[in-house]
């Protein structure tokens, strides 16, 4: 009796035990499929929202519109003033110009002005589809830290310089033809040469504050003037006109001075700067020194060509001839009637890269991998695309770069 007791007894620990299991197998798979609904859930919403902005969750910023393209400005020049005025504004070409990095994903374009740019400072993703620009405006000759120009070209996608090959071209300033309204304006500005001239006491002025520059323009300068009067203003002459001045500098060589000397710090393929643009704007001959094919960006009889004399000696002879016939001096000053002067106040060129965006076939964007895997960030989507060379070997092997000697030989760069 004992032994049945027992055994009822066991048997009903274990029915009852049973039982208390299936209850709690039944409350796991209530949980269990809790769960996966809440999983589901939060996926579903997550990407769906991930979806609708195509942007990284691990940038946090401010949605704006796809239209119209955004260009970010991640590194700006050193001097910033026509930069600061084309940002954060919609420009005529249809493009916004913004230095806000907190909208990297969503930029079209970001451009980095190589002589500011730390590699430190990079940003820390690129999005595919998304066109990295690198722009440069000094020569060569003058383009330092090669190991970390090496290193950054593995993310740019476009070339920006004054060198016409560039992807996007950015002259430091051009002249155009008037429209019939400009020809107005200034066809009673041709005779204003003929007061200047009588006015004119010296020949040639030179402002320089870099000396020893790889051009040789100093020495050219200094066997120049053994033929002619020649006075240096700056750090490198002994005659003054701060360079805080700026303006009034010019307009006091315009009225003493004949002739001015646009020599360049380097004389590479392509290369002028603003040292000829501003000075077409003053009654004054300006002698250009330089590697620009200037017969192709000035107007013809604008500029004497310092280069194309077989020495500082025949210059200063021609110089002299101009000096005593009036006429002949104002015949450079003619083309003032039918050109006009314009300085690159940058809009140039985000206009140059707006116009190509609107050409190209690139959608929206989505998240890419980290700036540390180079090959994924070339994608076929940019801009533009440069399977045959780098940015290096272009910039430093694919142009000439040299020196002017006194003995008339040119000394090249390597």
């Amino acid at each position: 009796m004992v032994e049945v007791q027992l055994l009822y007894n066991n048997q009903f620990k274990q029915l009852t035990r049973n039982l208390y299991s299936s209850k709690r197998r039944k409350k796991w798979i209530l949980v269990i499929i809790g769960l996966l609904f809440c999983l589901s859930f939060t996926y579903f919403f997550i990407n769906l929202f991930s979806r609708s902005i195509q942007v990284s969750p691990a940038f946090s910023t401010i949605i704006y519109p796809l239209s119209p393209p955004i260009i970010l400005i991640w590194t700006v020049t050193f001097n910033c003033g026509s930069w600061n005025e084309s940002t954060n504004l919609p420009l005529d070409c249809d493009c916004i110009v913004t230095r806000n990095r907190s909208l990297l994903p969503q930029a079209k374009v970001v451009l980095f002005y190589w002589r500011n740019t730390d590699l430190s400072d990079l940003p820390k993703y690129k999005f595919e589809g998304q066109t990295w620009i690198w722009h440069h405006m000094e020569s060569p000759i003058h383009t330092h830290r090669r190991s970390e120009l090496t290193a950054f070209s593995n993310y740019v996608d476009c070339w920006s310089s004054y060198r016409t090959d560039s992807d996007f071209p950015t002259p430091y300033g051009f002249i155009l033809p008037n429209n019939e309204s400009h020809k107005s304006e200034k066809s009673n500005q041709v005779n204003a040469p003929n007061a200047f001239f009588v006015n004119k006491s010296r020949n040639v002025a030179w402002m320089v504050s870099n000396c020893g520059a790889p051009s040789g323009r100093d020495e050219y300068v200094k066997e120049l003037a053994r033929y002619i009067d020649v006075d240096i203003y700056g750090d490198c002459g002994p005659f003054k006109c701060p360079r805080s001045e700026g303006s009034h500098c010019y307009e006091y060589f315009e009225k003493k001075y004949r002739y001015y000397l646009s020599f360049e710090n380097s004389i590479c393929t392509d290369y002028y700067t603003e040292k000829i643009i501003n000075l077409l704007n003053y009654t004054i001959i300006p002698i250009v020194l330089g590697g620009a094919n200037y017969s192709s960006v000035l107007p013809n009889h604008s500029y004497i060509d310092a280069l194309s004399f077989k020495s500082p000696r025949y210059l200063a002879m021609l110089l002299r001839s101009l000096s005593a016939d009036e006429k002949r001096y104002n015949s450079y000053f003619e083309w003032k009637s039918r050109f006009t002067i314009n300085n690159n106040d940058y809009r140039t060129l985000f206009c140059q890269i707006c116009s190509r965006l609107k050409q190209s076939t690139q959608s929206g964007f989505s998240f890419s991998s980290s700036t540390k895997d180079h090959h994924q960030l070339r994608r076929s989507n940019v801009l533009c695309n440069h399977p045959d060379k780098d940015l290096f070997s272009w910039w430093y092997n694919e142009t000439s770069c040299k020196s002017w000697t006194p003995i008339n030989q040119f000394k090249f760069w390597s």
